[in-house]
């Protein structure tokens, strides 16, 4: 089997780069990445890109991805984010023609989520007959408990998933809404441990139309990580609104794309019925679909993960959703943060007619940074589960953390390079050639006659070619200076 770029027959050189594993269900393959062993998904795309009959014509599908520049590369870029489910690669096996139509199959290549989705978490357990024989009376005689007064302790309020759980979901949800909304690509840390966003200013707002625990997928945690990565998925209800964010501009403007259940809807339309029906809650079926939708979508899934399963859709759309957390033993940072998704309303005003959030038009990636302050308040917190929780969030951070210093050792340096200038100018500066760390289990014997070197042991050169280190530098710093 040969394996061939679905574009440009020939060549061989990233398809390669995988092994099939196994058919995990009809037209989608378990296919392991031979540099790093990690497994991917692989589509198969053949019928969308050419059709089921034996002419091979192209589908429009394939038309249309065949706009590399224009098309295909913006589709990558936008689903490359960790956390969407990634678009990864395309790859065309050449093999033996399956019902004589087809000798070239394509298929595309995703991320493998092989611990199942959010939703499986929230189905019903099978209900069992009852048994025919008799249940004893429950025993009314058990201990109560007393705190230091003497007073029964009132019991501990109804949890159903883990509030760190909660977190983790409703934190990756967030960014990759912060990505798609405002082209925000990730979480920054700044100088003094403030969480900060980039938004693209050149950015039109994408919808994802879909958000529903079936469509937010996990994979398996690796170390010593609680939970796996999370991921939002399924993109077949995906919207491109064609709104440009301008904060430039004087007024406001907002994207309005059709509901979810509907393809197309007249731009005026969508206009007329936003101004009568606002952000109204629960949304109506003829409601122009905006950010605020994708936010309450994400509020109610968190909400069914903290209340039960006792609550379907239903019965919590007709509560606020204060009602609905109040009686819940989690956090007052979480629950602060669902009823924030639920109520914001970026078109509040003051009294003298100004929008109260001069940020609106990047308001998701706002939200986002709240909620990640507000998860640091809680893992500060005494409670015993933030405590003991770990997650992705703690390594990137602790990453950013090597980084700086890194950086820092990086300025000494460079500070130490500007006072031997000022000091003598014999020195002649240049970029340290340095060749790369031979790799491989068994001890690799170094052929060269020029001793390997890391970045950091060349610095500079005097007029003699004499190499001097970072630590003779600072020998000479302080015997001269």
């Amino acid at each position: 089997m040969s394996y061939l770029s679905p574009y440009a027959l020939g060549n061989y050189q990233r398809a390669l780069e995988y092994d099939f594993i196994t058919e995990v269900s009809p037209l989608v393959w378990k296919v392991l990445d031979r540099k790093n062993r990690q497994e991917w998904l692989a589509h198969e795309m053949t019928f969308d890109l050419w059709g089921k009959d034996k002419n091979h014509t192209p589908t429009g599908f394939r038309r249309l991805m065949a706009d590399t520049e224009r098309i295909y590369k913006p589709i990558f870029t936008i689903l490359s984010h960790d956390c969407l489910v990634r678009f990864k690669d395309w790859v065309t096996v050449k093999g033996p023609q399956v019902g004589g139509i087809f000798e070239y199959r394509t298929y595309a290549v995703w991320d493998y989520c092989d611990a199942g989705n959010l939703g499986n978490l929230l189905v019903r357990p099978p209900i069992h007959a009852q048994t025919k024989y008799p249940r004893y009376p429950e025993d009314d005689s058990a201990e109560v408990k007393l705190d230091s007064n003497g007073n029964p302790v009132a019991p501990p309020k109804p949890h159903f998933l883990p509030e760190s759980f909660c977190w983790h979901v409703l934190l990756s949800v967030m960014k990759a809404l912060a990505w798609l909304h405002n082209g925000s690509w990730e979480m920054a840390i700044g100088e003094r441990g403030e969480f900060m966003m980039l938004p693209e200013l050149d950015w039109q707002p994408i919808l994802h139309r879909n958000i529903t625990p079936e469509n937010i997928f996990l994979q398996h945690p690796e170390a010593t990580e609680w939970y796996g990565p999370c991921k939002l998925g399924n993109y077949g209800n995906l919207y491109i609104s064609g709104h440009h964010n301008d904060p430039t501009k004087e007024g406001f403007s907002k994207p309005l794309v059709p509901h979810k259940m509907k393809s197309f809807t007249a731009m005026d339309d969508l206009a007329t019925r936003d101004r009568d029906q606002g952000y109204i809650y629960p949304e109506q079926p003829d409601q122009p679909y905006t950010l605020i939708s994708e936010l309450r979508a994400l509020g109610e899934i968190i909400q069914l993960m903290m209340v039960g399963l006792g609550f379907d859709i239903t019965r919590m759309r007709s509560h606020t959703v204060f009602e609905n957390l109040d009686h819940t033993g989690y956090s007052v940072e979480l629950k602060n943060m669902v009823a924030l998704l639920m109520t914001f309303n970026p078109d509040e005003k003051t009294q003298d007619g100004k929008y109260m959030d001069k940020d609106r038009d990047c308001f998701t990636s706002i939200l986002c940074i709240l909620a990640h302050h507000s998860f640091r308040d809680w893992k500060t917190s005494d409670d015993p589960e933030a405590k003991k929780a770990t997650f992705r969030e703690d390594a990137m951070t602790k990453s950013r953390s090597d980084g700086r210093v890194l950086q820092i050792a990086e300025g000494m340096r460079n500070d130490i390079m500007r006072k031997v200038r000022e000091k003598d100018d014999r020195f002649e500066w240049k970029n340290p050639q340095v060749k790369p760390r031979p790799t491989g289990h068994l001890p690799i014997a170094n052929t060269s006659t020029e001793p390997f070197r890391l970045p950091s042991d060349i610095v500079a050169e005097t007029e003699d070619g004499k190499e001097m280190t970072l630590e003779e530098i600072q020998d000479y710093l302080e015997n001269e200076l």
